[in-house]
């Protein structure tokens, strides 16, 4: 597997990022973070510095890849902004200078990436910040900064489940149960979590580093050790220096989670005050982490070993949030349902959690939440027999002068002698339970949309990637072409020619839409048409579309367009696009703005407005978002040059009289012939880089003389890729749509995350079959050219 490694040299450290094919590993002094990453994108290379500390030189960077793990660990709004709260304060500078409002300022969208960059390993790097605070704060300034911009300014969140598979459990059953049945129950967790719709991000302590998520070697390794160790959040540091492998408590998993911007985890039982506490003023560490961590934790509430009255009533007195999940508030004692204690509220439905939850991060309220759910039905019958070994060994444990963080070990270990294994099998079963609440109310604070997700193993995220679709927004116009077509000799002598007239649904957007769906991916188009026979006809062909985005409107015709097909090339057009195409309006696009966050490209073409062109950038760049632009025509072009688009943006198609005028527009000029080689095109952008921009791809369509692919290396340098035309071995129909499909076929390729060229060759594929048919785009374009 290839290894990419971006290299961040900051001043007080070096931190590098990895990134095999499908999984990001970042590594800092202490912490390994795993996620995935969808592929590199632009790099850049100016030397940026924050007055927080660091210096940032050679700045090479993945802009989706600095956006997630800004989001992974401070929860914060995509784009950066002035960091301000009680204990620590700081501004970010760019070249020297404090930016104030990064999204004013000239180079916006660099400095909006290196500051999140910048802030994402100031994170990471152990610099404790309080979050609450920084939230409340970052609302305030996305919406003074952005409510004259967008329609909503939306503030971006992580909901993720960190899932603790009770680590205590894991290094203590190695006395009573196998190894194998060890690691199968934790991954019997996982798929629990995942089912939920979450995923979980295992947090442990191997060779002196902290690790959230691991994969499924690590998980083994944990549970074949001998040597593990319970780590709570004062021995974070001692294991890490010792190089020991550690498992995490409930309060050590709260701050770590915390760090990382992680909002959940799903646990057994959390500790409590236990009995004889004016003796010994032993209290758990979970219920101090409880105080200033805003972390939720789903558990079965406090053992009958602990002193549950005074558990609940230390939550209370610390404002930490106590919600019983079920019919009666009655707070549970683990293994038993009920106890004398009362919780602060019960509740049935996920969502009274979710409101809780947002509204103490919107106060910014310091405090966790405990949600507590009772033992299920299924395994109360057994609780009767696990409560009274547990008296048993309560009692063995006071007689042996068992004491501390030793106590619970031994008790759990006697209570499974005691009753021969079946204590174990409740504890997994109530674990199982926690995992799968823990996993609903993770998937519920992300709202409608599945959260992002930390994958733990490699095998589990292309497993998952496998299943869910790429989701791409297209805009762009609709235009129902009207195409004469011949195989006549035609002249400019006003004759009559022999052939026929076609209808078919054509726009450079919807094209694309049309053959994006097709590939399989999850396609929302945005567009607008006519409310009449045309645009009926649109919808009625294109239900394989989701069209529920598309304007209908009743005052204006729908967009059309009538060609003359000669011999299978368009010979001219007639365009009667008229005002329709000005109805795809910044405002439609910012009513629908809601699909940007969760989409993994977005696509417009050039026949919407100069302002609508603007509007979906803004978009894009605030949402960190690839874009791709598909200039149409030469006029058309010149639109993403009113604004600092092209450097905005990240991938544009050009055909050969296009991407003249972009050399124009460099101060160059093109050698003759170049525009018949698809090599000389990519030899010539080689020695003129500038033409670039700051895109991450350029593709020179050069018609029948082929196609020129230029594109950025992950370490920065570009290279070049040149192909022939599709190979045709029928005769060709109509090209009207060739150069979508193309365009189509490469962007399904990106989005499945498939090698440039095998990319290349699924476009081919598609412009091949277009060129067959009268149809733009043809009906036979399938998913299973994704596996050609």
């Amino acid at each position: 597997m290839t290894t990419n490694t971006l290299r961040f040299n900051f001043s007080r450290e070096n931190v590098i990022i990895s990134a095999p094919a499908d999984i990001i590993q970042v590594t800092t002094s202490l912490i390994t973070f795993r996620y995935p990453v969808a592929g590199w994108t632009a790099v850049l290379d100016k030397p940026y510095i924050a007055k927080i500390g660091f210096t940032v030189t050679n700045f090479a960077c993945n802009i989706e890849l600095i956006t997630q793990l800004m989001l992974s660990i401070n929860r914060l709004t995509a784009i950066c902004y002035p960091m301000k709260h009680s204990r620590d304060a700081g501004y970010f500078a760019v070249d020297g200078k404090v930016v104030p409002y990064l999204i004013n300022e000239k180079d916006q969208e660099l400095n909006s990436y290196i500051s999140s960059a910048i802030y994402t390993f100031f994170c990471m790097s152990c610099f404790s910040l309080n979050a609450a605070a920084l939230l409340r704060h970052s609302q305030q300034r996305t919406l003074k900064v952005f409510d004259q911009q967008f329609a909503m300014a939306r503030r971006l969140q992580l909901n993720l489940l960190v899932y603790s598979f009770a680590f205590t459990l894991a290094i203590i059953s190695m006395a009573v149960c196998q190894v194998s049945d060890d690691s199968r129950t934790a991954k019997l967790l996982e798929d629990t979590v995942r089912n939920e719709g979450s995923e979980p991000a295992t947090i442990a302590l191997l060779d002196g580093r902290i690790h959230v998520g691991l994969s499924s070697e690590q998980l083994v390794r944990i549970a074949e050790s001998q040597a593990a160790v319970k780590v709570s959040r004062r021995d974070i540091v001692h294991a890490l220096n010792k190089g020991l492998i550690g498992g995490t408590t409930v309060a050590a998993t709260m701050y770590l989670a915390h760090m990382v911007g992680i909002r959940v985890f799903a646990t057994g039982g959390i500790g409590g005050v236990h009995r004889g506490v004016d003796q010994t003023l032993d209290i758990s560490a979970d219920l101090i982490e409880l105080m200033r961590t805003p972390v939720t934790v789903v558990c079965a509430g406090v053992k009958s070993i602990l002193d549950i009255p005074k558990t609940v009533e230390f939550l209370e007195t610390h404002s930490i949030n106590c919600i019983v999940f079920g019919k009666q508030n009655v707070f549970p004692g683990f293994f038993t349902r009920e106890t004398q204690a009362k919780g602060q509220y019960c509740t049935e439905d996920l969502t009274d959690v979710v409101k809780c939850i947002e509204m103490s991060a919107t106060l910014g309220l310091e405090a966790g939440t405990v949600l507590a759910c009772p033992i299920p039905d299924a395994l109360e019958s057994d609780g009767k027999t696990i409560e009274n070994a547990i008296q048993v060994a309560l009692e063995e444990a006071r007689t042996n002068n068992t004491t501390s963080k030793d106590v619970t070990p031994f008790l759990l270990s006697r209570v499974n002698e005691l009753t021969a294994g079946e204590s174990m099998r409740i504890n997994i079963g109530l674990l199982e339970n926690n995992a799968r609440v823990g996993g609903r109310l993770a998937r519920l604070l992300s709202g409608s949309k599945s959260p992002l997700i930390v994958r733990a193993r490699e095998k589990r995220h292309q497993e998952t990637t496998a299943k869910k679709r790429p989701k791409i927004v297209v805009v762009g116009a609709t235009i129902i072409d009207i195409e004469a077509i011949t195989n006549e000799n035609v002249k400019d002598d006003g004759g009559s020619y022999v052939g026929e007239l076609r209808r078919r649904c054509g726009g450079v957007g919807r094209n694309h839409a049309d053959a994006l769906a097709r590939l399989g991916c999850d396609v929302s188009f945005i567009s607008a048409v006519g409310d009449d026979q045309e645009g009926r006809y649109f919808l009625d062909r294109c239900t394989h579309i989701d069209t529920s985005n598309v304007e209908v409107v009743k005052d204006l015709p729908t967009a059309t367009y009538m060609s003359v097909n000669v011999s299978g090339e368009v010979r001219f057009g007639i365009s009667c696009i008229g005002d329709i195409v000005k109805r795809i309006s910044p405002e439609l696009i910012s009513s629908h703005e809601e699909l940007i966050p969760s989409a993994d490209f977005i696509l417009f073409d050039g026949n919407i407005t100069s302002r609508a062109i603007e509007r979906i950038v803004e978009l894009s760049t605030f949402y960190k978002k690839k874009a791709w632009f598909e200039p149409t025509d030469i006029a058309k072009l010149s639109k993403i040059f009113e604004f600092d688009g092209m450097e905005r943006i990240h991938v544009i198609s050009p055909n050969a009289n296009e991407f003249r005028q972009m050399v124009q527009r460099s101060g160059l000029e093109i050698p003759a012939n170049l525009l018949v080689s698809p090599c000389q095109v990519c030899d010539f952008v080689l020695s003129h880089p500038k033409i670039m921009y700051n895109l991450d791809m350029l593709i020179v369509s050069l018609s029948s003389h082929g196609t020129a692919i230029i594109f950025r290396k992950p370490d920065g340098s570009i290279s070049a890729s040149h192909f022939p035309a599709p190979l045709i071995t029928e005769k060709v129909v109509s090209v009207s749509g060739a150069g979508d499909s193309l365009n189509s076929g490469i962007l399904a390729g990106l989005v499945h995350r498939l090698p440039l060229e095998k990319c290349f060759q699924i476009g081919q594929a598609c412009a091949a079959l277009s060129l067959q048919t009268v149809e733009a785009i043809s009906p036979d374009i399938n998913p299973a050219l994704l596996s050609m």
